[in-house]
């Protein structure tokens, strides 16, 4: 009985593998190499219950940042849940908080104004940022003396699709490797031409992990090594007449667009080494090395004499070829120790970080090689098992630090820092084809005091009926902010503050036994102080899903079914410049006031999840949303994915 079932689940999944060849045989004969060494570690085991030996509680991962605190390390379990399966794009998985171009994979946008507490010195380019996976979320696996294969993927109408293969093996009880492979590709989705194949996007990126965990995790050693390409063939957005109708606009891949042979090649690089040991119960130094390189090459053949005046100035120091190159290598070490006293645990650290920027003009020396030193401190101390105090401080070079502080507890979340951060190395020199600048910018300052709520009912009377409602607000400051003005140059409104509060609130309600449910998340943005109308974000923003669930054929069918939506209300958003991969304000087009909705059907058998989606089902002809300015947002569109898990 064992041998026939073992049979049939080879034989599916062989047709799993036979799909995903096919699947890739245009995107490069390297991945199917890949997959050919993942499927022979791909059988399943099972009993004569036919149900499955090892599962998800024989396989854990941690995250690199759970080492960098004094407790045990976290048994993390991957996710088998059906609620996000069907969100595979970067703003989908951001809960529409950012934007794109219109399609997967291209430069990305927040939204609302980003508060990040990074110090370190940054190169500004941080369109496509969201496609390389940070530090502190790569995952470390454990899977005992089994392997681990995850596969998942989705394909979408116009020639859109996903891959990502993780594959993990314990060597003995102490050491385990990992493999991964994510794959994007994107055929155009405006001013596409006959041929098949016009890519939008093609993103490859390889993974190698290792991780050692002595007994009891005495000893713990990690490496990781990270490899993309992301390329993107640049389309300058829909290029339409003057006084055109509202139908000219949303002609998707018979438009006209700007650019025709421009391309951006982004390039990431990492190395990391991590080592923890316990010297005393109650104390663990450490040791961390990190080497990243980033490269971004941008090229376009021009004519300022067609529409590539539309997006080049009219200056130019090359004639007909626009080749733009920029860089940034960094060295970063760290050694620090942590530990804990009764409620108290801390960590203590010093790094040393040396970089080097690299502009088209190699000339400026001083500009490029620079050095930080970086000390910090952070510290938990729980008052109780419920209550909990949270404190971060860090200086970089004795100019720039961060000072956070958040208090938690299981009904509110009361949150404040200061920062005051180095800016961009891109705004401050540049030297391309059609645009120079070379600047003194001095320090942004950044605040924010924030609180949150939680309450939650759960009715005995009324079975699996759930309320969460989450209330939420916060105060932003910022001063002598760094921005991209209307002629696409960078500027800085130096010594001047500007306010900007928020608040809202999420809901969400299961009734009917948790077989029916509705989430919301609703905020409101006002600008309290901004002279120069420098912060741009939609006043109203809001995101929605209504979905029933259940288990059908005797709970053997896992089943996940509804629409999600979102909305924000009309403002000037930034529009982008793909030459300096800077989004820049702007004031001849307002986007928003639009209600796109998409039908999501998810399944799940064991370790199998499957789902259709439907992308903007409620759209017209002839009509649609912006993305972005000059950039159409999808169109009604079909996707349908899965992603399957094998624990052998």
């Amino acid at each position: 009985m064992n041998m026939v079932i073992f049979e049939l689940n080879y034989i599916q999944g062989f047709m799993l593998h036979a799909c995903l060849c096919r699947f890739l045989k245009k995107r490069g004969p390297s991945l199917i190499i890949v997959l050919n060494l993942f499927y022979p570690l791909s059988a399943q085991i099972v009993d004569d219950s036919t149900q499955t030996i090892y599962g998800t509680k024989e396989t854990y991962f941690y995250y690199t940042s759970d080492l960098l605190h004094p407790l045990s390390i976290p048994k993390r379990i991957p996710d088998t849940t059906l609620y996000h399966i069907a969100e595979v794009d970067p703003i989908e998985i951001r809960q529409r908080s950012w934007t794109n171009l219109g399609n997967t994979g291209t430069a990305l946008r927040p939204l609302f104004p980003f508060l990040s507490r990074n110090i370190e010195q940054e190169t500004g380019l941080s369109a496509y940022d969201a496609y390389f996976q940070s530090l502190d979320s790569i995952q470390h696996y454990h899977s005992l003396t089994r392997p681990y294969l995850y596969l998942s993927g989705h394909l979408g109408q116009q020639g859109r699709s996903s891959l990502d293969l993780r594959f993990s093996q314990n060597l003995n009880p102490a050491l385990n490797i990992f493999l991964g492979l994510n794959r994007i590709d994107s055929d155009k989705q405006i001013g596409a031409s006959l041929a098949r194949d016009d890519r939008n996007v093609i993103s490859t990126s390889y993974h190698f992990r290792f991780n050692y965990s002595s007994t009891d995790s005495l000893f713990v050693f990690l490496g990781s090594w990270e490899h993309q390409d992301h390329n993107v063939e640049e389309t300058g957005g829909i290029w339409v007449p003057e006084q055109a109708l509202r139908t000219e606009y949303f002609q998707y891949q018979r438009a006209t667009v700007r650019l025709l042979d421009a391309e951006q090649q982004n390039k990431r690089r990492r190395v990391h080494l991590l080592q923890r040991i316990q010297l005393h119960p109650n104390f663990y130094p450490y040791l961390s090395l990190l080497r990243e390189k980033q490269e971004n090459l941008y090229t376009d053949n021009i004519n300022l004499n067609t529409r590539d005046s539309l997006i080049y100035r009219k200056t130019r120091f090359s004639e007909n070829m626009t080749s733009q190159f920029m860089g940034l290598q960094t060295w970063v070490y760290e050694w620090g120790g942590m530990g804990k006293h009764g409620g108290l645990s801390y960590r203590l650290y010093a790094k040393k970080r040396n970089l080097h920027f690299t502009d088209s003009d190699s000339t400026r020396g001083h500009m490029g090689i620079r050095q930080e030193t970086h000390t910090g401190a952070e510290y938990k101390y729980n008052f109780s098992p419920k209550y909990q105090w949270q404190a971060e401080m860090v200086q970089m070079n004795g100019a720039h630090y961060n000072f956070s502080s958040r208090m938690i507890s299981p009904h509110f979340l009361i949150k404040g820092r200061y920062t005051k951060r180095p800016p961009p190395l891109f705004a401050q020199y540049h030297n391309g084809n059609h645009q120079y600048w070379d600047q003194d910018l001095i320090p942004e300052h950044v605040y924010q005091i924030a609180w949150e709520g939680q309450f939650s009912n759960t009715h005995d009377t009324i079975p699996k009926t759930i309320l969460h409602l989450k209330p939420q607000i916060s105060l932003v400051g910022r001063k002598n902010m760094v921005y991209f003005a209307q002629d696409r140059l960078p500027y800085q409104s130096a010594n001047t503050w500007q306010h900007m509060g928020q608040y809202g609130f999420s809901f969400e309600n299961r009734f009917l036994e948790n077989r029916m449910g509705f989430y919301t998340q609703v905020l409101r943005q006002h600008r309290l102080q901004d002279p120069q109308y420098l912060l741009r974000f939609p006043e109203w923003w809001g995101i929605g899903r209504v979905f029933y669930q259940d288990t059908w054929f005797e709970d053997y069918l896992r089943v996940h079914i509804g629409v999600d939506f979102h909305v924000h209300s009309r403002y000037h958003a930034h529009a982008y410049h793909p030459i300096t991969q800077q989004f820049y304000l702007q004031d001849d087009v307002k986007i928003g006031g639009y209600l796109p909705l998409n039908f999501f059907f998810n399944v799940g058998i064991e370790n199998f999840r499957g789902f259709l989606k439907i992308i903007h089902f409620n759209q017209l002809r002839n009509s649609g949303y912006f993305a972005t300015p000059n950039y159409p947002a999808e169109k009604r569109l079909f996707n349908v994915g899965f992603s399957w898990a094998f624990f052998d």
